[in-house]
């Protein structure tokens, strides 16, 4: 088990390490299947389970290695069905953020959360994208273990944000950080986000409009080189046959939204959300995206 080999390391350390070096360690085994897992911590901050909006905390077993002998370890024998287990080093609680406050463990919750939508691997790049932003005080280890889903799109973003002008700085930064991650070409970057940036204030300006509010809903996947960006709103059901792109010398200002979107989606369609409240816009761009080594694929 985890805790008996931390016990065995412990008293092999203690033994022989004679400069006063301590270690910490996190050990444990997971089914082939990642249904279940079986971890023992020493020194580490405590694990995190993130289930449907609802975390459970797994406190490290006991101090680091080396310094006191004899010491036994707890261990934790976690279930994975849909949930995450996210385990991390205290390089990742002690981040500080602007006002120089570390994060501590509330704010790697609240990290987990705004990237909870996504895929695994797009999942850690913008947590890590996000916590470079920040100061890195110390080596940043973060693991996260969580079943293998069946393959399909991969989820890059989700995020609901209230639909009003002032959120759009914070939605195309974040686009443009998903974009980045997922090795989309900067110059086609660009032109999506202003895109998105257009569906989002029309949604705002003319859905909405200044006597109702709501919240919007982009949603971004990839699926062999096709992005799909999907917004929903709850504003009234707007006509799609109103909807339809001018050439972009005939727009007047104010007017350049949907002649935009047409000109830099292969395909868009907008109709009204399955339950009937609200609209969905459908968009979609094929692309070639670039591999960390510099090579493209579709």
């Amino acid at each position: 088990p985890p805790e008996s080999w931390l016990e065995r390391v412990n008293e092999e350390l203690c033994q022989t390490s004679l400069d006063g070096r301590f270690v910490c360690a996190l050990v444990g085994h997971c089914d082939r299947l990642a249904r279940h897992v079986h971890i023992a911590a020493a020194g580490f901050p405590p694990a995190l389970l993130y289930r449907r909006g609802e975390f459970t905390e797994f406190l490290s077993g006991g101090a680091p290695l080396g310094i006191l002998p004899g010491m036994t370890f707890d261990g934790h024998e976690i279930d994975l069905d849909e949930a995450s287990l996210y385990c991390f080093s205290d390089g990742v609680t002690d981040v500080r953020d602007a006002q120089r406050q570390t994060i501590g463990s509330e704010g790697v919750r609240a990290l987990i959360e705004r990237h909870a939508g996504a895929s695994a691997e797009p999942r850690l790049r913008g947590m890590f994208s996000e916590l470079k932003h920040l100061r890195l005080v110390d080596d940043t280890t973060l693991l996260l273990i969580e079943r293998m889903h069946p393959h399909g799109p991969e989820v890059l973003l989700k995020r609901r944000f209230p639909a009003r002008p002032e959120q759009m700085r914070e939605i195309r930064s974040l686009l443009r950080t998903t974009l980045d991650d997922a090795g989309v070409e900067t110059g086609i970057r660009d032109k999506l986000v202003l895109a998105i940036d257009e569906a989002c204030c029309n949604i705002i300006r003319h859905a909405y409009g200044p006597k109702d509010s709501g919240d919007i809903d982009l949603h971004l996947t990839s699926d062999g080189g096709i992005l799909e960006f999907r917004l929903f709103d709850t504003a009234p059901p707007v006509d799609p046959a109103r909807v339809r792109p001018k050439p972009l010398g005939e727009c007047r200002s104010g007017g350049l939204g949907v002649a935009l979107i047409d000109s830099v989606m292969d395909d868009w369609k907008l109709q009204a959300r399955p339950d009937g409240k609200g609209n969905r816009l459908v968009m979609h761009k094929r692309i070639s995206l670039t591999r960390r080594n510099g090579e493209d694929h579709e």
